[in-house]
């Protein structure tokens, strides 16, 4: 079995190390006997596909991303399934937690398959059918995994940037129209996906299936019933960070150095400092659209790449900035001695809950700050948290919570040539999340400039001539201006869909409008290496709206400023209530 490279996943012919690194458990145990053992049954089980007198099957070339190795089992020489294995769905790797969240996922695809083809005159939401899956190592394949349908299709990264990646193949002049048709395919499903919704947040549980052998094969079987919605999880960013930062720092230092040493050991601290390589499986993904193959949260994730170092501001207590630096195939970065041995992703708990904002604090309330500054910090996040508007009092409390696809973004979204929607994958971590951060969201490569961490669009990329440098940082990104142009049109296409899908109110168009902040203030919360930027630009959004609806400039009341004034309890509370006056004003008007 060879690595192969769709949808933008990285070949393992490139990065070997990084194949062996995350997935050489799996491949050590995974044999093709054993996926072709797997594919007989399922053969025998779906009767979705005629298969002719005498099918042959053979396995592809395995895919990777960051957290799951796909095989492909092939029909006739056609791809049909994909069998996804988790990188620690091996013996001695594998638990309970990991279980629990796989027959979810699971179960909530084919809860969402199921119930969207019995609704006529709706679409069909494009998802793989889940056609098998085992929460167990005790199988044949002797690894945990989900059997999904393939999707035939290309990554709208690859089209949506067609006319600059591949301008043989896709002509610029049409890129508006293959945009426009992506854009409404997906308003018609994030649409539809808000008839799944409920009084409470949290991971989605089924009654259970039957099992032969540790395999749980849901073809053929009646539509999963749901049970109740019960805790979630999500990667723990700040953790990760920590145990990164942590696991990089000196020996010695100004605490436990002699006043002779401390001036050299002050230097040190302040110097950029090399971080394992845990750390930088999170700046691929989070600095680009996802085409890196990794896939936490809205698109940003932050599990990076290969190696790098981090600006530490110990007089502010964080880490301001990630870089990035080449991928080197031994475990030495710049002469010095690094692990390559990737950490386990760490994973915390929310939910179920009832109140919408406390999905919004739960990564703040895990780790409380110590650092003065970064109390400030806090504080303010937590009131600009506070602001955001709950479902209002005339709509049913069951609309709170809603399912969404947790990772809205290019690499998992499939299209056509011509930018027809054909399927969306890669729902690890689906739940019922809070509305103002569910379907009426926009997709999140639409509010990238928003999150100044991750968006590195430069002028000269609207030049046609223009060529990326493939040694550089940079990627395509579209222009402020574009970005606010199709979010407008997007959420056009939105309201026309919710009024034929559901009674339609203003309430839901202005859910759409607001997420481009309110989704960059819960990445925020949950990504400290995104925070301080994210809460600069709000801030600074926020005093130009007001001053722009009232005359009155008060934009010297900068983030830095505020967070001073907060945490030395010297903010006037006329401050605090022109400054939530115009946030509200924000949201009412921004890209307006």
């Amino acid at each position: 079995m060879k690595a192969s490279t769709p949808h933008g996943a990285r070949s393992s012919a490139a990065t070997p190390h990084n194949v062996l690194d995350r997935f050489g458990f799996v491949l050590a145990v995974v044999t093709e006997n054993a996926l072709l053992e797997l594919a007989q049954r399922l053969l025998a089980l779906d009767d979705s596909i005629d298969w002719g007198p005498n099918p042959q099957l053979s396995v592809g070339e395995y895919n990777y991303g960051a957290f799951h190795i796909l095989f492909p089992i092939l029909v006739d020489g056609i791809s049909k399934w994909l069998i996804k294995v988790p990188r620690n769905g091996v013996a001695g790797k594998w638990d309970a937690k990991s279980a629990e969240a796989m027959v979810s996922e699971a179960l909530t695809m084919a809860y969402i398959y199921h119930t969207s083809r019995n609704q006529p005159g709706l679409r069909e939401l494009p998802i793989p059918r889940v056609v098998a899956y085992s929460d167990t190592v005790t199988n044949s394949l002797s690894c945990a995994y989900i059997a999904i349908s393939y999707i035939d299709g290309l990554p709208l990264h690859s089209v949506w940037y067609g006319h600059r990646l591949s301008p043989d193949k896709f002509d610029a002049a049409t890129a508006p129209k293959r945009r426009s048709r992506t854009l409404e395919g997906l308003a018609e499903v994030q649409a539809q996906l808000g008839q799944y919704s409920y009084p409470r947040g949290g991971m989605l549980r089924f009654a259970p299936y039957p099992t032969v052998d540790g395999h749980t094969f849901v073809v053929g079987s009646p539509p999963p019933r749901l049970v109740e919605v019960g805790a979630a999880r999500l990667p723990d960013q700040e953790e990760m960070l920590r145990v990164a930062v942590q696991a990089n720092k000196p020996a010695s230092s100004p605490a436990n150095s002699g006043d002779k040493n401390r001036d050299s050991a002050n230097k040190t601290n302040r110097q950029p400092k090399l971080l394992p390589l845990m750390l930088h499986r999170l700046l691929a993904a989070r600095k680009g659209h996802g085409i890196a193959g990794a896939s936490m949260l809205r698109g940003r994730s932050t599990w990076l790449g290969t190696g790098g170092h981090a600006d530490v501001d110990e007089d502010r207590g964080l880490v301001s900035r990630i870089h990035s630096v080449p991928h080197q195939e031994s475990g030495s970065m710049d002469g010095n001695t690094s692990s390559t041995t990737e950490t386990d992703v760490i994973y915390y708990t929310w939910g179920p809950l009832s109140d919408t904002h406390a999905y919004f604090t739960r990564p703040l309330d895990l780790h409380p700050p110590t650092h003065p500054y970064q109390k400030g910090v806090h504080k303010l996040l937590r009131l600009l948290i506070s602001w955001i508007p709950d479902t209002p009092s005339s709509e049913t409390v069951n609309d709170r919570f809603v399912l969404a696809h947790p990772d809205l973004n290019m690499q998992n979204i499939i299209v056509a040539e011509d930018g027809t929607l054909l399927g969306l994958i890669d729902w690890d971590n689906v739940s019922a999340v809070p509305r103002a951060l569910g379907n009426e969201c926009y997709p999140s490569f639409l509010t990238r400039d928003w999150d100044p961490n991750v968006y590195s669009w430069v002028p000269a990329m609207e030049d046609d001539g223009y060529v990326l440098d493939p040694d550089s940082s940079l990627m395509w990104e579209d222009s402020p201006q574009s970005l606010r142009e199709q979010r407008v049109l997007y959420l056009q296409m939105l309201s026309e869909m919710q009024k034929k899908t559901s009674p339609f109110t203003a309430f839901y168009r202005d859910l759409c409008q607001q997420s481009v902040v309110v989704e960059n203030i819960f990445l925020a919360a949950y990504d400290p290496m995104s925070r301080i930027q994210i809460i600069q630009k709000v801030v600074s959004e926020s005093w130009k709206a007001y001053e722009k609806s009232t005359g009155r400039d008060l934009t010297h009341l900068s983030s830095y400023k505020l967070y001073d004034l907060i945490n030395n309890g010297e903010i006037e509370g006329s401050v605090l209530v022109e400054l939530e006056k115009a946030f509200h004003e924000l949201l009412k008007s921004v890209d307006g």
